[in-house]
Formats: C-alpha cells, structure tokens, sequence
C-alpha cells in the first residue's frame, strides 16, 4: 500500500498552514544566512527519498536516524530533514524527527530535534532541542492509549517531549523520511533499528516489509534496503530498492 504523494504534498501542506521558509535563523546570537547557490546545476527543488512498511498500519514507529555532519549542515542552500511518520493520508499523519537549514518548522539552522503533526488537514508542531551532528539518534512516536494522542520521544528520554493533539487515527502507516528543498544539499541518510509498535504495546524487532514509498529525487539520490530494520539514501544507482 503506498500512499499517493505523501513528501511532496506533506510539506506543501506545511508551508499552506505555518508561512514561507525562513531566509535566516539565528542560534545562540549568530545568524545563519541561508547561502547562495555554489554551481548553477542548483536548484530549488522539494525531493523526498521515502520508505515504508508494507506489513500494515501500527500504533507506532521507531529507529535510529544519521544527523548529517558539519560538511552537510555548513553548507545548506535550504531545509532538510529526516524524519519517521505514522501516515493515514495528505491530511493526517504524524513525525518526528530533526530539521536544519533555514525552514519553517524549527526556524533554526543548526540540526533541531522537531514534532509535528497534520490533524485533518491543520498542521502543528514543536520543536524541541538541538542535537550534535554527525550522531545516530532515537526517535519514537507512538499512539499510547488508542484515543487519538502521539506522544513524542527522543533519544530514550521519559517522558515524551511533547504530545500530539487528539488525532484522527490511532494507526498509520509507519515511513521513514529523507527530504530537502534544494538540488544541491544532500539526501544521505542511514537508519536503522527501525521497528513498529504492534496492537499489543509490544515492540517488534523490525519493520514487517520495508518498501519504497516514493523516490522524487532519482536520478540524483536512491533508497538502498539493507534489511527489514535498515536503509540508506546514497547517490550511487547501483542495487538500489527505488
């Protein structure tokens, strides 16, 4: 089951409902500039690089995502992120995840840990802290009650950073999510450890079926699966999964 559209509407639906990206951040009394383009093979360009769990719709998704290092995050034309979601459609879903670069969810452009959820078609957010580049991190959003709220967790922290809204849906389709808005910022990531939470509570040890969800950004970037719990985004065509 793939939803139709899912990065590209996602984010236009965010940019609809929170205004335009910001052209700077400032972090702890330094402003950051968004830089201009370096090669004229630039681009501004919203590309997702998406995977997903085929094996059904969960009350939770999980992992370790790559915060990209100071060569990526120093050099931004424009906003990245890499995020996990529960996914029902273009109007309900739930992330988290972490953003850098001059955008409109955490307005910062050193890497930012952020929640964010769209409600029937009304987006919120929170953004919650920075986090080191070049690290693997833990990211956690889960449906606790089965009444519609998500709760928010980073790196094992208890209790969760912050929660959702009463939702919609108490399951979705759990996606893992690599982003950018410009040609030449980078759409590398690896996570692993990705895994959903099941009708019990419990925790499974990796995702049922890891798929492609969609790929706007071939011919430049691919989704690589190393197994069920385990992607890549890398710019080499060779074995790729899409």
């Amino acid at each position: 089951m793939r939803p139709e559209g899912g990065g590209r509407a996602r984010r236009y639906a965010s940019l609809i409902g929170l205004g335009c990206l910001l052209g700077a951040a400032t972090v702890g009394g330094t402003t950051f500039l968004s830089p201009a383009p370096t090669s004229a093979s630039c681009s501004t360009q919203h590309q997702n690089v998406v995977a997903q769990d085929s094996s059904g719709f969960h009350y939770g998704n999980k992992g370790q995502v790559y915060v990209n290092d100071s060569s990526v995050i120093n050099n931004l034309h424009d906003a990245l992120y890499r995020s996990l979601f529960i996914f029902i459609d273009n109007r309900n879903w739930v992330e988290v995840g972490w953003g850098a670069g001059p955008n409109n969810i955490t307005g910062q452009a050193y890497p930012t840990v952020y929640a964010y959820w769209v409600n029937g078609g009304s987006p919120g957010q929170f953004s919650y802290k920075f986090v080191q580049e070049g690290t693997n991190d833990n990211f956690r959003v889960e449906n606790n009650g089965d009444i519609g709220i998500w709760a928010y967790y980073f790196d094992g922290e208890s209790p969760p950073f912050t929660y959702s809204p009463i939702m919609t849906f108490n399951k979705g389709l759990p996606l893992a999510n690599s982003e950018h808005y410009n040609t030449c910022d980078s759409l590398w990531t690896h996570m692993y450890g990705l895994n959903y939470r099941n009708v019990l509570g419990d925790w499974s040890s990796s995702y049922g079926d890891l798929e492609c969800n969609e790929n706007t950004a071939s011919p430049d970037w691919f989704l690589y699966k190393n197994s069920n719990s385990e992607m890549h985004v890398y710019s080499s065509p060779s074995g790729t999964l899409c």
